[in-house]
């Protein structure tokens, strides 16, 4: 899953220059690190990380790029939404 920081500073960590390439890059160098550790490839989701380090607009911007990221990985991608604060009418009415 993607995410910066912890809890309690990923608030502040949600400056991008390009949010979709830079979440592709920081979620692969994971992927690496856990296949390095032994985690087998079919065991792999990629998660883009809905409401961690990211904006209400960021999180739609995630939405919008879903092709994105399942074209970046051969991994499935997993939407969690366990922040659902980030939906409103005005932020689905944008997706």
């Amino acid at each position: 899953m993607h995410s910066r920081g912890t809890p309690q500073t990923m608030n502040k960590l949600n400056n991008y220059t390009n949010m979709t390439e830079e979440i592709i890059s920081e979620v692969q160098e994971r992927i690496d690190f856990a296949i390095k550790k032994g985690v087998y490839k079919w065991n792999i989701i990629v998660d883009p990380g809905i409401g961690f380090a990211k904006t209400r607009d960021q999180n739609v911007e995630v939405f919008r790029n879903l092709d994105v990221f399942s074209k970046s990985f051969p991994y499935p991608v997993l939407m969690g939404f366990s922040n659902k604060r980030f939906i409103s009418k005005q932020s689905v009415s944008n997706i």
